[in-house]
């Protein structure tokens, strides 16, 4: 009979989250908010790639051409004053603003994703999201750093071991409920022959119950 073979452990990421895990239940603490799933409502697990972009397409657009505008301001202003060079560079530089802004609008327009790619390649958290599934569909997610798969993988093997851990502790209390039903009813037969009597009855059935 397997029981009380169950390891807690605990797991703690780098960007804060703590899974903390033991045979009757799994906590979650993500920046001091505990969720909470009992051990025998774990129905999955899952993760998958996360990205989350940190800049919005109109705000590139916004740092290209401002900050494009910027270097001439400061370039002026260090190496002297306004030239037929200087005018000339603005206006290419306006020019070439314009092409962008332009490129910027056909891409929303047709959804091309020209500007949303460059985002996803060069402004983009990445990182592992994570979720235990439960039977009643209140999962416990989690966002981790990509670096630690290794320790999201190990988080499933033991998430999975605990889940077994639990099917076949239940299995075992049925299988004993059932024997102690059988036993109580063949108790039942002999009190009504008279093989045994009322006292010996109550006392095996205190036994059978406890």
């Amino acid at each position: 009979m397997k029981e009380n073979n169950f390891q807690p452990k605990k797991y703690e990421f780098k960007n804060g989250v703590i899974v903390d895990i033991n045979e009757d239940k799994i906590t979650v603490a993500i920046n001091n908010d505990k969720k909470t799933m009992n051990a025998e409502n774990i129905d999955n697990f899952g993760y998958q790639e996360y990205h989350q972009p940190i800049i919005a397409p109109s705000t590139l657009l916004f740092w290209i051409i401002g900050g494009s505008f910027g270097f001439v301001g400061l370039s002026e202003l260090f190496f002297g004053g306004w030239s037929f060079f200087s005018w000339s560079f603005t206006f290419i530089l306006v020019i070439i603003n314009v092409i962008i802004f332009l490129i910027f609008m056909i891409d929303e327009l047709l959804e091309l994703r020209i500007f949303r790619s460059i985002i996803a390649n060069h402004f983009t958290n990445e990182g592992i999201q994570v979720a235990i599934g439960n039977n009643s569909g209140n999962n416990l997610e989690m966002i981790v750093f990509k670096e630690e798969q290794s320790k999201v993988l190990d988080l499933e093997k033991t998430v999975e071991e605990l889940r077994t851990f639990k099917k076949e502790t239940s299995q075992i209390n049925n299988v004993v409920s059932t024997s102690n039903l059988d036993e109580l009813k063949k108790l039942g037969e002999l009190l009504e022959s008279n093989i045994i009597t009322k006292e010996e009855f109550e006392l095996k059935k205190s036994e059978l119950l406890k």
